[in-house]
């Protein structure tokens, strides 16, 4: 079955015979208010004189405007007509709030995250962001297979982890601590959160929160993973 055209011709009488898309503003607009030349010629003329800007070897087809006037009308017909819109946003300022340090402990392996949190001043109404700024696991300490689960593995991440936070001087802004999954490795960490070792950064921790995920029925999970 053919379907219908999506597109229709102004009358020949009107000056303005070309195709225009049904519905569309751009079809009102070109046919509406007075003008010193036919809307669509000044429509291809601010085309041909974007596209010489793009590419100034090759000379633009049509006229170039130099009236201020058709200048705003073009452009009035360019942002109906134009899929992508000529509205100016404002540039993204970040303001950094506070950093999360994810801490993850399973069976096999223990995931440490350093995220800052951050707001967009120069958009009010937006939400909240979050940037990732260090990621490490027992993997990256030297440690493999069944190694990386255990105490050892955990104090040396820590130690790198802690380590590199100062190194890269994450200490200016208060660190929330935010733990999930449930092992050995969850008590010794805060046992060693209160020793010589953390102390770099023990004064920054201002609040120690668990985003464990609890499972309310659902489907038969995967089997555990051994190693």
């Amino acid at each position: 079955m053919r379907l219908p055209q999506l597109t229709s011709r102004l009358r020949p009488s009107s000056p303005h015979s070309q195709f225009f898309r049904l519905f569309s503003s751009s079809c009102t607009s070109l046919r509406d208010g007075p003008s010193s030349r036919p809307r669509s010629t000044l429509f291809g003329s601010l085309v041909s004189e974007a596209a010489a800007a793009s590419n100034p070897s090759k000379p633009a087809s049509g006229p170039l405007l130099h009236d201020v006037s058709e200048r705003l009308q073009a452009a009035d017909i360019l942002k109906y007509a134009h899929p992508i819109s000529y509205e100016k946003k404002n540039p993204m300022l970040k303001v950094y709030i506070r950093y999360v340090w994810h801490a993850s402990f399973s069976r096999n392996n223990t995931h440490y995250t350093l995220s800052a949190i951050y707001r967009d001043v120069a958009n009010p109404y937006s939400l909240p962001g979050e940037e990732v700024k260090i990621s490490m696991s027992t993997g990256q300490v030297g440690f493999k297979g069944s190694a990386k689960s255990g105490l050892e593995a955990m104090y040396q991440l820590t130690l790198a982890f802690v380590a590199k936070i100062v190194e890269n001087g994450y200490t200016d802004l208060f660190i929330e601590l935010q733990l999930r999954g449930f092992s050995r490795n969850r008590s010794s960490l805060l046992q060693l959160l209160n020793g010589r070792e953390t102390e770099a950064i023990r004064h920054k921790i201002n609040r120690v929160s668990d985003g464990t995920k609890l499972r309310v029925g659902g489907v038969r999970p995967k089997h555990a993973r051994r190693v």
